[in-house]
């Protein structure tokens, strides 16, 4: 990831609770934009290397709901997956 550096004044709390919103719609609009320019990439799992980090998670949608649940059980589901690979 790199050496991260505070350029700048850090916050109070306070000062901090004044601009959350700002900062959260910040992440959403930064996580979308960076959704959409790699949603469609594929990476061949042979083509990973030691040191790469890749995170994710499964959800499950309810458009009846219009609700976002985070899947519990991504952990088992990500293995039974991985395990379809033949990896040297």
């Amino acid at each position: 990831m790199g050496l991260l550096t505070v350029n700048g004044v850090l916050m109070t709390y306070k000062e901090y609770e004044a601009v959350i919103g700002q900062y959260k719609a910040q992440g959403i609009f930064q996580f979308i934009k960076l959704f959409e320019i790699h949603k469609n990439k594929r990476i061949e799992f042979k083509n990973l290397h030691w040191g790469e980090e890749i995170e994710y998670s499964l959800y499950s949608f309810d458009q009846k709901e219009k609700s976002v649940k985070l899947s519990c059980d991504a952990n088992d589901i990500i293995q039974l997956q991985s395990s379809a690979f033949d990896v040297d």
